[in-house]
Formats: C-alpha cells, sequence, structure tokens
C-alpha cells in the first residue's frame, strides 16, 4: 500500500519485517518445531546456526534498552 498522500508504489517491507512475514507464511513456529524434529541434522543446524542468532537478537534489544548514558569515577580516601 502507498504511503498516506502518495501517489506512488507500495513501499516494500523492511527486511526484518519481510522475514516476519515469510516465516508466518511458511508456517511459523509450529512448521519451524516439525522441521527441527524431523531429523538430527536439523535439529544440528538449528542448535548450532539458528538458535543463537536469536539469542543475539534479545540480547542486542536488552542493551539497547539498557543504554548506559553516564559514568562516574569517585576517588574515596580514608
Amino acid at each position: 500500500m502507498p504511503a498516506p498522500g502518495s501517489n506512488g508504489s507500495p513501499r516494500a517491507p523492511a527486511p526484518r519485517d519481510a522475514i516476519a512475514l515469510a516465516f508466518d507464511e511458511i508456517g511459523g513456529v509450529s512448521a519451524l518445531a516439525e522441521w527441527v524434529a524431523a531429523s538430527d541434522d536439523n535439529r544440528k543446524i538449528f542448535y548450532a546456526t539458528i538458535y543463537p542468532k536469536i539469542l543475539a537478537l534479545d540480547f542486542e534489544r536488552e542493551a539497547e534498552a539498557a543504554a548506559i548514558d553516564e559514568v562516574r569515577w569517585t576517588i574515596v580516601r580514608p
């Protein structure tokens, strides 16, 4: 769908959104679980390559939310 007020063609979804749409289109979580359970090779691929990338994305979001905006050094003399 074109942006409101524009006469141009619809915008392509952002890469992350496109991947999410494709994931839903091919069956989502249940299809992924079936694929992983289908063979030991699929299970190895999932845990060796896909799962670590998903975890990394979660940690990046947490890091963004808890950004450090100030650092102070305090010298305390007894």
